[in-house]
């Protein structure tokens, strides 16, 4: 099995975030613009700022153990692996380190005759899934191996996608203050109110982009961009608002909610930060 995300820079360093940047934005199926016109302005403006501001926000999630998602990604192979003892999992990352083409290649040391392909991302998106998929057929034809594939493209109904509203709903129901329920607060109400809509903004704005592309158009990049940078901001906040439900259980280390606040804050960053998506945005108004 393959077990594939987005990618991360080796450090949170200036350079480091740079080369990380110039690889990922390099790639067209993330910014969908001619080359001529894209390329001055990525390696003379972008490239030259952004990285600065970039590594100083990878600096304040940044663990001892490294870059978050790539610790949360390798922990999350480990753990299918030791329910999967039968099938060698491996990490791959689209942009940076570990490749998917490093992955690929232990892989078939291992002896693998069959190749399960699990992108990290609930829905297809060209930029993310697809780019996953571009990767590893590269890289197959690199290394000459011709494995049976099976491609996973979504997985955006599972239960856990939607973990830190139910969790917040179930902890407000029972637990009370001044003898009486959490939910019966009109303030709390409101929160969960906000949550509900903005969660169900997002899905919109993300089943338009889909519905778009579904459609035939070729283009889809202002869509795209206007889901990915809503849904992450959007994420943000449920899961702030999930942890002031909750109180003092939701930053334990085990606590669902916990994991989520710390791997939403890097989904702000990667796959393109919030203001490289309003900058795409801005571009398809102009054009």
């Amino acid at each position: 099995m393959l077990v594939a995300n987005l990618g991360t820079p080796d450090a949170p360093t200036t350079e480091a975030v740079r080369s990380f940047l110039a690889e990922f934005l390099s790639d067209r199926r993330v910014v969908d613009l001619p080359p001529f016109l894209w390329l001055p302005l990525l390696h003379g403006i972008i490239l030259r700022i952004r990285p600065q501001k970039s590594a100083r926000a990878y600096r304040e999630i940044w663990t001892a153990s490294g870059s978050p998602l790539l610790v949360n990604t390798r922990a999350l192979a480990r753990a299918l692996e030791q329910r999967l003892p039968s099938m060698p999992v491996a990490t791959g990352m689209t942009y940076g380190n570990p490749s998917i083409a490093t992955a690929l290649e232990a892989l078939r040391a291992s002896g693998a005759q069959k190749l399960l392909v699990l992108p990290l991302y609930p829905q297809y998106s060209a930029t993310t899934t697809a780019s996953v998929l571009d990767r590893v057929e590269v890289a197959l034809r690199r290394i000459d191996w011709r494995p049976a594939i099976l491609f996973v493209d979504d997985y955006y109904d599972d239960e856990a996608y939607i973990a830190a509203l139910a969790e917040s709903l179930a902890h407000v129901k029972q637990r009370k203050q001044f003898g009486t329920p959490l939910a019966q607060f009109q303030l709390v109400q409101q929160k969960l109110a906000r949550m509900a809509t903005d969660l169900t903004a997002a899905r919109l704005l993300t089943y338009r982009a889909a519905y778009e592309k579904d459609q035939g158009q070729e283009r889809i990049t202002s869509e795209a961009a206007m889901a990915k940078s809503f849904a992450t901001e959007m994420a943000q906040r449920v899961v702030d608002d999930a942890v002031q439900l909750i109180g003092g259980r939701g930053v334990l280390a085990d606590h669902p909610v916990d994991r989520l606040y710390r791997a939403v804050r890097a989904l702000r960053i990667y796959e393109g930060t919030t203001e490289i998506q309003q900058l795409i945005i801005a571009g398809e108004l102009l054009r």
